[in-house]
């Protein structure tokens, strides 16, 4: 996913969601889903830019290690 990718479904997440009042689930924010990478996560990126603009965010990943990671994060 690139910036342009990004800045898409960022701006479609914004169309759909106006007033922010629904949360945002994000199935993954690991490198691959498989993985419990987070460096260089597109997925993680995107779920870090709709919480700086004010969505509530879900990741429905729950792993432990997964969740050490983010916590500081999301």
């Amino acid at each position: 996913m690139g910036n342009d990718t990004l800045a898409n479904m960022i701006t479609c997440i914004r169309n759909a969601n106006l007033r922010k009042t629904k949360t945002v689930e994000i199935l993954f924010v690991t490198y691959k889903p498989e993985s419990t990478i987070i460096e260089e996560s597109q997925q993680l990126k995107f779920a870090i830019r709709l919480k700086e603009l004010g969505y509530k965010i879900k990741v429905l990943d729950q792993r432990k290690e997964v969740l050490n990671q983010t916590k500081n994060l999301l």
